[in-house]
């Protein structure tokens, strides 16, 4: 078993809503998808133990895309990496997005 890139997988439990479903983002680009009741008994559970979670929204990262299409500035290329990581982001984005922030990113252009 690797560890995982980023802290935030490891310190949080993930969960992607996207389109009335759910689904468990262990990392390492896996989606598992869970029914509502799995989650809620999941919820229950960490509120119980006192277990960090994190919950994501696709229309979180529609708005993210969004606005990186328009301002590629404002990409944050850590939160591009983990989204990836997480496998909301696909091959296709991923890779426009780290060419525009190769491009236009704020540490690509000193001065």
């Amino acid at each position: 078993m690797t560890i995982p890139a980023f802290p935030v997988i490891i310190a949080y439990e993930i969960f992607y809503f996207e389109e009335d479903r759910v689904y468990y983002l262990p990392g390492g680009k896996k989606r598992v998808l869970i029914t509502h009741e799995e989650y809620y008994a999941r919820i229950k559970e960490y509120r119980a133990k006192n277990i960090q979670y994190m919950l994501l929204y696709d229309y979180m990262l529609i708005l993210k895309k969004d606005k990186w299409e328009a301002i590629p500035e404002d990409i944050n290329i850590d939160e591009v990496e983990l989204y990836y990581e997480l496998g909301i982001l696909g091959e296709e984005d991923y890779q426009r997005f780290k060419y525009l922030y190769s491009e236009y990113g704020r540490n690509s252009n000193p001065g």
